[in-house]
């Protein structure tokens, strides 16, 4: 059984599929990894020349043109904060009686494929005949 197992599992070659998938998760994490590292260096050289030019263009001291660095980077993170609930997946805020509808529709549905497999569509159409007719005669 054990060898029946392992010569399937060779004939797929699933160990190189893996391999291959790990090798380019890998690849890419490393790649993305120092795309963000260039980034963040490239964000701070952009921070440094901003506090220069606000110093050697504007005529600022350097405690204020590193407040004004700092009072940018406070308003781009409140920004980035804000957007943030805007980003990603809404939250299901249907009302109660719409969850349960699509719940109990679910349910009705799973019951009624069980009764299909079990007595066949013909006796179950029968049987939903004769309760509709005995139903609208009272």
């Amino acid at each position: 059984m054990f060898h029946t197992v392992m010569s399937l599992l060779s004939s797929f070659r699933i160990g190189v599929r893996i391999k291959q998938v790990v090798e380019r998760v890998i690849r890419k994490t490393v790649v993305i990894a120092l795309a963000v590292a260039v980034l963040l260096m490239a964000a701070a050289f952009a921070l440094v020349v901003g506090y220069h030019i606000l110093m050697s263009i504007y005529g600022f001291t350097e405690i204020e043109s590193a407040g004004i660095v700092a009072a940018a980077l406070i308003l781009i993170g409140v920004i980035a904060l804000a957007i943030l609930p805007l980003i990603g997946p809404k939250p299901d805020r249907r009302p109660v009686w719409a969850v349960a509808r699509r719940e109990s529709a679910a349910a009705i549905d799973s019951c009624l494929r069980s009764a299909i497999r079990q007595v066949g569509p013909m006796t179950l159409l029968a049987v939903a005949f004769a309760t509709g007719l005995l139903l609208s005669r009272r």
